[in-house]
């Protein structure tokens, strides 16, 4: 593996659209959480106030936060725009007990504004967000993960970070491995499209499948817990078990998995493949079965599943369908390099996606799919999915959350996983090793901060990202009580907080101490650690690496995973994706933007058509509508000159 150790290629998870430069923006005016001083210049100062001198956590070696003394400087109140995605209803989720953000303000005197946070909000782009934070010339203090740093970049909206974070986050420096070399090219949400330049701070990192790149890696210094679990090559469904005992009665419950997986510890293939399914035709009669059953929920019929959630059509027509069809979902429905042809193709432009659409369709004309979900909203379908009234569940969730509710509201079935047991053709579609990458970056606004508090931030950061900012994250300071600590060995002394802790289970003492335990942060609060987490799964300071193995049954899930019993050949390569281009490839990046009206809803109109002469017209129109936003044949050589130059190192894995 030494031939592919280089200078390490910053990106993130997902850039996903991409936004229009900025026009006649101005400075707002000062206010109270630090605003940048009239003609600051376009990289902060290097040198500190005096009161951003006192940063004790960067040099002293504690065992605990609580050992750090007070930070004597200026407070600062942040706000923060989570900048990925369509963004949704947000819901400010606070803390009663919260003992993480007190302590960060003590140590840092940061705190964040989650009241005037936001993110893009109600299913808004990243450019309609962009066009409105410049109209009304209101810019937050930070932005996460910013659908597209080059634009502000350009316009000289954040600060040049690049000689800052090795003087002010050597914490954050230390955790990069900068000689490895990642799966993701689409460095333009660090450096902002301009090479060797840090225009975001890199505060996240999925360190999944580090072993992979280089064997001889210390595993010590970075994360242990997600080591542990490879990438699942084989997709899952989360199925109502008393449903599906009805149709397989050999089927086990949720209780029953957990039941084995405390008994065994373990599950063998038999177990997790105890469902018979093992084509996309038994899937589908799988579907039709549950609607022949009727079920209700008090006077609301149980539909076997949805079309829509409230988003996008990926969980559908890129992840569900992905697997029916043996397709490992990183070639998804945009672009794909197709392995037997060795050449880039849009996989929507093929006969077989046309097929799997028409019979989507169907499944909504014949009320498998419910037709009210192309109108729900993702909290709307939330709620539907909290009440069981669907059957089946599907994108990736484990059913977790709605296995609480249904808890607390005493019902008597679960939710489980349901393995699809689907060849993979791998011949055609590579099953991508799951590469380091970035996952989180954060930049800083000069219309918000000023230029002598970056350093600060910076030390912020660096504090959230430091081995005792990842202690302080999933237990707590010693001074708030919540633990037992002998021989150097931590033991939560609340049982409910433990069992969410160490396994995931979701629990409203977790939320009540907004702590994090790098397994399940769905029924996390807002505030602590969220823009700020290095690890995507548990550091190795967390409860459930730290803790001697305990056989907890809400940990049942976590390891009745088909990766843990099947042995899986991964390609080590970048994957082309079609939105790894936008910074590249100026058509990519004008196509993407027209993403949500030039494909998605075309795409999803067509799962709405009433009869096949209407399906075959709104599919025509959908390639039409895709052709004319840019998705076009002569775009596909051109990403792939960039995807050959970039992947030269690696080529020849996909051969």
């Amino acid at each position: 593996m030494g031939n592919i150790r280089k200078k390490l290629i910053v990106g993130s998870a997902l850039v996903l659209l991409a936004v229009p430069l900025l026009e006649g923006c101005q400075k707002t005016k000062d206010d109270a959480s630090g605003s940048t001083a009239p003609g600051a210049s376009a990289s902060a100062s290097a040198s500190p106030s005096a009161s951003a001198a006192n940063v004790p956590y960067n040099e002293m070696k504690v065992n605990d936060s609580s050992e750090l003394p007070n930070w004597t400087g200026k407070q600062l109140k942040l706000t923060y725009w989570s900048g990925q995605g369509a963004g949704g209803a947000r819901k400010v989720v606070k803390s009663g007990g919260d003992v993480v953000s007190p302590e960060v303000a003590r140590v840092t005197g940061i705190t964040l504004d989650e009241d005037n946070s936001y993110d893009n909000g109600g299913g808004q782009t990243f450019d309609q967000k962009l066009a409105l934070l410049n109209a009304a010339n209101d810019w937050p203090s930070i932005v996460v993960n910013p659908g597209n740093l080059k634009a502000l970049v350009d316009n000289n909206k954040v600060y040049d970070l690049t000689d800052l974070l090795p003087k002010y986050a050597p914490n954050l420096v230390k955790k990069i491995p900068k000689d490895l070399t990642t799966i993701w090219v689409d460095d333009d949400s660090v450096t902002g499209g301009k090479p060797g330049k840090v225009y975001a701070a890199p505060s996240g990192l999925n360190e999944q499948s580090l072993a992979l790149v280089d064997p001889t890696l210390d595993k010590d210094k970075y994360s242990v817990y997600p080591l542990s679990l490879p990438t699942e090559a084989k997709g899952f469904v989360v199925v109502r078990d008393d449903i599906l005992k009805q149709l397989y009665p050999n089927a086990k419950t949720q209780k029953e998995i957990e039941d084995l997986y405390l008994k065994n510890g373990k599950f063998t293939k038999e177990d997790i493949f105890d469902v018979p399914i093992n084509s996309k035709e038994e899937f589908i009669k799988f579907m039709y079965d549950i609607k022949k059953l009727g079920v209700k929920e008090g006077n609301q019929e149980v539909y076997p599943s949805y079309a829509f959630a409230g988003q996008d059509n990926w969980n559908l027509v890129n992840n569900l369908q992905g697997w029916l069809e043996g397709r490992f979902p990183t070639s998804n429905y945009f672009s794909y390099f197709n392995k037997k042809d060795q050449k880039l193709e849009y996989l929507f432009k093929e006969p077989q996606f046309k097929d799997a659409m028409l019979t989507w369709n169907k499944l909504v004309r014949d009320g498998i799919f419910a037709k009210e979900s192309f109108i729900d909203s993702y909290q709307v379908f939330t709620e539907k999915a909290n009440k069981g009234l669907y059957a089946v569940l599907y994108g990736g969730t484990d059913g977790a959350a709605q296995n609480a509710q249904f808890a607390k509201d005493g019902k008597p079935y679960r939710y489980r996983k349901v393995y699809l047991n689907i060849p993979l053709k791998a011949d055609t579609y590579p099953v991508y090793a799951n590469m380091p990458k970035i996952t989180l970056s954060i930049a800083i606004f000069k219309d918000k901060v000023k230029e002598e508090d970056v350093p600060q931030v910076l030390r912020w950061i660096d504090f959230m990202v430091s081995d005792t900012g990842e202690k302080l994250a999933a237990w707590g300071p010693k001074s708030a009580g919540l633990w037992d600590e002998t021989n150097g060995k931590r033991v939560f002394k609340d049982k409910d907080l433990e069992a969410y802790m160490v396994a995931g289970t979701a629990t409203d003492k977790a939320v009540f101490y907004n702590l994090r335990n790098g397994i399940n942060s769905s029924n996390m609060p807002n505030g602590g650690m969220m823009p700020t987490y290095m690890r995507l799964g548990a550091s190795k300071f967390a409860p459930a690496v730290v803790y001697d193995k305990k056989l907890i049954a809400s940990a049942a899930n976590t390891y009745f995973r088909a990766g843990l019993v099947e042995n899986v050949n991964y390609v080590l390569s970048r994957a082309p994706q079609f939105y790894s281009y936008v910074a590249q490839v100026p058509d990519a990046d004008k196509a993407w933007k027209a993403r949500t009206g030039g494909f998605e809803q075309p795409l999803t109109r067509v799962m709405t058509a009433e009869n096949d002469t209407q399906f075959d017209k709104l599919f025509a129109d959908f390639l039409a509508t895709a052709d004319k936003f840019g998705y076009t044949d002569n775009l596909l050589p051109q990403m792939w000159q960039v995807f050959e130059k970039q992947n030269a190192d690696l080529m020849k894995n996909l051969k």
